[in-house]
C-alpha cells in the first residue's frame, strides 16, 4: 500500500480520492473511547470525512477515538485503517476543513497577540523590580498582573 499525501501530487496517478485532502502539520491528543489515557500524534492531512495521523512507534489504536486539536476543538471518529504508525480516522460527522482551518488561524493569531501583550507587560514589571527584594521576578510579575487585573 502506497500512501499519497494529496491526490494532486504527480505520484497520485490512478489514485481515486473521494474528497479533497488538505496537507497539514498539527499536534493532536487522541484517546480511545472509555479510556482516560491519551497519546500525542501528528495530523498529516484532513478532509471533510476524516484525517490521517502519525503516532509514536508501537502505538496501537483501534475503534472509536476522540481527538483534541488546539484552536480546532474536539473531533470524534473511528480508526478505519492502520499501517505501521499511521492511522486513518473517519469522522462521526463531516466537517468543513476550510472553515475549521480558517477559524484555527484566527484563534492562533489572537493567542499570539495576547502573548505579545503579556511579554510587553512583563517587561515593564521586570524593569521596575528592585534587585534587593527577595521575591523572584516571576512572582513579582504575577503579583503585578493580579494587581493590574483587580484595578481594571
Amino acid at each position: 500500500m502506497k500512501l499519497v499525501r494529496s491526490p494532486d501530487a504527480p505520484e497520485a496517478v490512478g489514485y481515486a480520492a473521494t474528497e479533497k485532502r488538505y496537507s497539514v502539520v498539527l499536534r493532536a491528543e487522541v484517546s480511545t473511547d472509555g479510556s482516560e489515557e491519551h497519546v500525542w500524534v501528528r495530523v498529516i492531512n484532513i478532509s471533510a470525512g476524516g484525517l490521517m495521523i502519525v503516532a509514536p512507534m508501537g502505538t496501537d489504536l483501534s475503534g472509536p477515538v476522540k481527538l483534541s486539536i488546539r484552536h480546532l476543538g474536539q473531533l470524534s471518529g473511528q480508526i478505519v485503517w492502520a499501517k505501521d504508525n499511521c492511522f486513518g480516522v473517519k469522522f462521526d460527522e463531516a466537517i468543513d476543513p476550510e472553515a475549521m482551518m480558517s477559524e484555527r488561524a484566527k484563534r492562533a493569531s489572537a493567542s499570539a497577540g495576547e502573548s505579545r501583550a503579556f511579554v510587553q507587560n512583563s517587561a515593564a514589571v521586570f524593569a521596575g523590580h528592585d534587585e534587593d527584594e527577595d521575591v523572584l521576578p516571576f512572582v513579582a510579575m504575577m503579583r503585578a498582573n493580579t494587581a493590574n487585573r483587580a484595578a481594571a
